[in-house]
C-alpha cells in the first residue's frame, strides 16, 4: 500500500529544512507514493513550486504550515512593546471553528491583517459554513450565529 510522508521541511523553513521541492517531489514518486505533504515552519513560499512539481510528477500534493500560535493577543501586545516593527511587514491569521477538535470540528470563520510598518495596511474576513449545526457555546464565544454561516 503507497504512503505519504506528512512532516517533511523544505529549504523554506529556515534553520530546519533542507530539501529541494522538485528532488523531494521526485523522490516521492520514485518511491511509488501517491502524494506528498509539506508542513513548512511558518512560510507557504514552497506551495507555488511543490503544486507544480506534484502535478509533473502526477502525485497530489497536500499543502501544511507549522504556524506559530500564542494563548493570549494581550500576551503579544505586551511583549510588542519590546519589539521594533518598524519596517517590517506581517500578516496575522485567526480562525474561529466549531470545537477544539481538528477530527471532527471545523473552521467557520477565516481572519487576517496585513501590517506594515506599524500600521493596517489590509483586513481579510471569511465566514465559512461547516454544513452542520453549530454550537450554542461557539456561539456565545464568536458572537457568530448558524444563520450567519447558511449562505
Amino acid at each position: 500500500m503507497p504512503f505519504t510522508h506528512l512532516h517533511t521541511h523544505t529549504e523554506y523553513s529556515l534553520l530546519d529544512g533542507s530539501n529541494k521541492i522538485k528532488e523531494y517531489v521526485a523522490r516521492v514518486k520514485e518511491l511509488g507514493m501517491t502524494a506528498a505533504a509539506i508542513t513548512d515552519h511558518g512560510v507557504l513560499q514552497s506551495f507555488p513550486d511543490a503544486f507544480g512539481a506534484a502535478k509533473k510528477y502526477d502525485i497530489k500534493f497536500i499543502p501544511g504550515c507549522e504556524g506559530y500560535l500564542i494563548e493570549d493577543s494581550a500576551q503579544l501586545v505586551e511583549r510588542a512593546d519590546d519589539r521594533d516593527f518598524h519596517g517590517a511587514t506581517f500578516v496575522v491569521v485567526d480562525v474561529e471553528t466549531t470545537g477544539l477538535s481538528p477530527a471532527k470540528d471545523a473552521i467557520i470563520e477565516i481572519g487576517a491583517v496585513r501590517v506594515e510598518n506599524g500600521e493596517l495596511a489590509g483586513e481579510y474576513s471569511q465566514l465559512v459554513n461547516p454544513n452542520r449545526p453549530l454550537p450554542e457555546r461557539i456561539t456565545e464565544l464568536t458572537g457568530i450565529t448558524g444563520a450567519m454561516l447558511a449562505d
